[in-house]
């Protein structure tokens, strides 16, 4: 009868264990929103203290510091575009990015080193990566995006850097209604593939407007005016060059060993040439 008894009380002990066992559930985090100087005095101890799916919001201020990016799914928003400064006091890059699913928007990024790699913001081998609404100023590279695929950037102004917006080495990202201007060169595309390049301004540019070095994609609905190069291709064929506007460039096009369609067939048509009349 104890033996009876005893093997009843361990196989409902046993049961109790596994069922507590199978009823565990893994404690999920809630998304949270770290502000700037409030919880944090600067971004780099914010980024440093976030989670995966936190969003840093930073208030109007000036942040004189180097902010490095490492943990994935993080946004960092300005609360105003003008008036929310990262300024890296002419060293260095200003933003650094080495996470995927990375968002920044609404920040004025501004004052890196003067020697390559120094960006403003520099986007290093990352995965779906968004930058949008921020204005890039007194940089090298405004924005590099190197070795990475599926970004976007959007809706930024970069001028007075060397390049305004730089992408190297990458595939299927978008350059989409971004104005670049006073920058050496607008937007440079540098052994990149399946990148689309649409509905941007590039003016006054001292060089180019857009220039692509073996790089192939999709280039239309820009706007580059007053540039020594409208666009220059070098070694970048299969391209597609349509509804851009060429406004008193001093050089419209310069390719060199580059095949591209510059149409897109009737009634679509191609681009617009301000010289178009002069020319025939």
């Amino acid at each position: 009868m104890k033996n009876t008894t005893s093997v009843i009380m361990i196989t409902l002990l046993l049961t109790v264990i596994f069922a507590f066992t199978f009823c565990i559930r893994p404690v999920r985090t809630e998304p949270r929103t770290i502000t700037v100087p409030y919880d944090y005095d600067t971004i780099r101890e914010a980024v440093d203290a976030a989670r995966s799916g936190d969003t840093i919001f930073v208030k109007t201020g000036t942040y004189p510091e180097h902010v490095v990016v490492n943990k994935n799914g993080l946004t960092l928003v300005g609360e105003d575009r003008e008036t929310t400064i990262i300024n890296g006091g002419g060293s260095g890059t200003v933003l650094y990015v080495g996470a995927n699913n990375t968002v920044v928007k609404n920040f004025t990024i501004q004052n890196s080193g003067g020697w390559l790699p120094d960006s403003g913001i520099f986007l290093d081998r990352v995965l779906n990566c968004s930058v949008w609404s921020n204005t890039i100023v007194c940089n090298d590279a405004g924005l590099r995006l190197y070795k990475s695929s599926i970004c976007s950037v959007l809706g930024n102004i970069a001028s007075n850097n060397s390049c305004g917006f730089w992408i190297e080495q990458s595939s299927k990202c978008s350059v989409l209604g971004n104005t670049a201007f006073d920058n050496d060169v607008g937007i440079r595309l540098y052994a990149s593939s399946n990148c689309t390049v649409f509905g941007n301004s590039a003016v006054n540019n001292s060089q180019y407007g857009i220039w692509l070095y073996d790089s192939f994609g999709n280039v239309s609905g820009n706007n580059l005016a007053s540039n020594k190069f409208g666009i220059e291709l070098y070694f970048s064929s299969n391209n597609k060059i349509y509804h851009n506007n060429f406004i008193n460039n001093t050089s419209q096009v310069y390719s060199y060993q580059s095949i591209n369609v510059w149409d897109d067939g009737y009634p679509s048509g191609g681009n617009y040439w301000s010289d178009y009349e002069k020319n025939i």
